[in-house]
């Protein structure tokens, strides 16, 4: 029963039993009198009463009251052209910060979001800072230069001008914090390939879009990355880092989706590019992986507005956007529904989801040729899209935190400003492409998605980043 400690006290056995709320409510055992039971996830000691099982009984006893300086948010005004977002705290009041990059830099999330050089067995080798310094080398071929994720906690939630939530409301406020909080819960990227009743402590994410050393798909600085392969490729050879660990993979659609919300929270805005750099999307082909390394901080973001030919890296994750586009795994689009992977982190990963692996939109029409929501047209109505910049999101509750757009007609400076490409009738299912290319331009950024082609599409300008958790 997980056992770590008893002493005899008078009449009485006391016991520490350390275990993860998903481990006890699986098992439910009756938890004997004056047993204390030490919940994990939530943070909270229960005492038994020999009769009640785990799940059943009440918090006796709970961690002291937690200072919430850790908490931060943004809200959206989603009827305002801007693309500034508020900055809040976790009751939804307005948060100055006198220097961001330090607040940011110290927070227990942003702040462990460092390159760490980890084996196949997801191990940490050596641990730098943001950028890198105190790694060795970047460049190994076959290397796993990875940036590390803490575990983080989302409040998300629309409400009115009041704060009151609302589904259909005017403001969208999105919250993280680094603990289990009322109302907040781990996000689901944590608990992917296979962690349903074990949530990873970390998320590793490639520094660098991946390369092909001999039979896996490697993250290393120092050559350009994998192209012309199509997203089933990328996956297998992700696996193969160590085909007897589960964890190995490309970026999922969760994943991505944690990536983005931390990026909102840290920036205020939906103008990544300008926030960070343009990146290289004024160009004819990609940069080899390193080229941003120069441009850095030690926090490991940094790029240029200077031109449209550099890279750029937000906390050590080179090429957030820009240079190619990201194969990411865990999505199929079709003209009446969206598929997702399973976010309790269940069922089989592949360019084709198959039954049982996904959830499944209802209630939406996605953004097509015949359903533009304000987006231009390409093709006809038998095998078109629609495309254009994001003025609103989807939010129900298979969508929500995804950004996937709901309503298009905004600019390279308004709303959201990047681009959409919508699902192709002729292409289903679709899949999903990240980031804009080295020609996107103002189109490309954070929030820049592709949806319009096919699980079997291969491209030059197209790649995977690799993931392990």
């Amino acid at each position: 029963m997980g056992l770590i400690n008893q002493t005899e006290r008078g009449t009485s056995l006391y016991s520490l039993i350390s275990k993860t709320y998903a481990e006890w409510v699986a098992e439910d055992p009756v938890i004997s009198n004056n047993i204390i039971a030490i919940d994990k996830t939530n943070q909270t000691i229960r005492v038994g009463n020999g009769v009640s099982k785990f799940s059943e009984l009440s918090y006796s006893l709970t961690r002291p009251a937690q200072s919430a300086s850790d908490v931060i948010g943004v809200e959206w005004d989603r009827e305002s052209s801007s693309v500034a977002l508020r900055r809040i705290d976790i009751d939804g009041n307005t948060v100055d910060l006198t220097s961001p990059t330090t607040y940011f830099n110290e927070h227990p999330i942003y702040g462990n979001m460092v390159r760490v050089r980890i084996n196949s067995l997801g191990q940490e080798l050596e641990v730098g800072n943001g950028r890198g310094d105190g790694i060795s080398s970047l460049s190994n071929p076959g290397s796993h230069i990875m940036v590390r994720v803490p575990r983080a906690y989302f409040k998300h939630y629309r409400c009115d001008a009041s704060g009151i939530k609302n589904p259909t409301g005017r403001y969208e406020r999105y919250l993280v914090s680094s603990t289990p909080r009322s109302g907040f819960t781990l996000d689901p990227a944590f608990y992917a390939r296979g962690r349903t009743s074990n949530p990873a402590e970390f998320l590793y994410v490639g520094a660098f879009t991946g390369i092909v050393d001999g039979d896996i798909l490697s993250s290393r600085a120092g050559a350009a990355s994998t192209v012309n392969q199509n997203m089933q490729y990328f996956e297998d050879k992700a696996r193969a880092v160590n085909t007897e660990l589960d964890g190995w993979g490309i970026m999922d659609i969760w994943q991505l989706s944690l990536l983005k919300k931390l990026f909102i929270i840290e920036f205020a805005t939906w103008n990544s590019q300008l926030a960070v750099g343009y990146g290289r999307v004024g160009s004819s082909s990609q940069l080899v992986t390193g080229s941003a390394s120069g441009l850095l901080a030690t926090n490991g973001t940094g790029g240029t507005t200077a031109n449209q030919t550099s890279a750029m890296a937000w906390r050590g994750i080179e090429n957030f956007w820009g240079n190619i586009y990201q194969f990411t795994i865990g999505f199929n689009g079709f003209t009446d529904k969206y598929r997702f992977v399973n976010p309790d982190g269940s069922g089989t990963y592949a360019a084709d989801l198959s039954s049982g692996t996904y959830i499944e939109t209802s209630g939406i029409t996605p953004i097509w040729y015949s359903n533009a929501q304000g987006g231009s047209l390409s093709g006809n109505a038998s095998n078109g899209y629609s495309y254009g910049y994001i003025k609103d999101l989807l939010f129900t509750d298979q969508t929500k935190g995804l950004f996937i757009p709901s309503l298009l007609g905004s600019s390279d400076s308004t709303y959201i400003p990047d681009c959409f490409y919508s699902v192709n009738p002729t292409n289903q299912p679709t899949i999903w492409l990240h980031g804009g290319i080295w020609s996107c331009a103002l189109i490309a950024g954070s929030f820049s998605v592709a949806l319009n082609y096919p699980v079997s599409f291969v491209h030059s300008s197209s790649g995977a980043r690799v993931c392990f958790l």
